[in-house]
């Protein structure tokens, strides 16, 4: 589930967006937060506009099983996607396409490329 606040004029603009999930094949819980640039239009019809942004924000996550010590797992980092959207105009409905680079600084240092397709409904 994605919350987005947003304040976006003709191509450019701002937004905070925080996420909580589920990780589909670990079953842990994920959540990050994101400072978004919308950077420009590349293109804007009477019912489309196509934005593309990127952002920045801290993620965490229940990591995929145990340390070494027995205690649950736990990862947290820094990610900053790099997206493309297209935005209804006549619906509050968004979809968009993203990859991300993430940096993970707790539990194991490592740097890691994600990816996401998705939909915000707007409301």
């Amino acid at each position: 589930m994605t919350f987005e606040f947003a304040n976006r004029g003709r191509g450019f603009g701002q937004a905070f967006e925080a996420t909580v999930g589920l990780d589909t094949f670990d079953g842990g819980a994920y959540v990050h937060f994101l400072w978004k640039f919308y950077l420009a239009d590349v293109a804007r019809t009477g019912t489309l506009t196509v934005p593309i942004y990127t952002a920045i924000g801290p993620w965490v996550a229940d990591g995929d099983g145990r340390d070494d010590d027995g205690e649950d797992d736990i990862d947290l980092g820094a990610r900053m996607p790099f997206g493309i959207a297209l935005d209804f105009n006549r619906v509050p409905l968004q979809v968009f396409f993203e990859i991300a680079l993430l940096l993970e600084v707790v539990d194991d240092a490592d740097l890691d490329i994600d990816g996401a397709v998705g939909f915000r409904w707007f409301f």
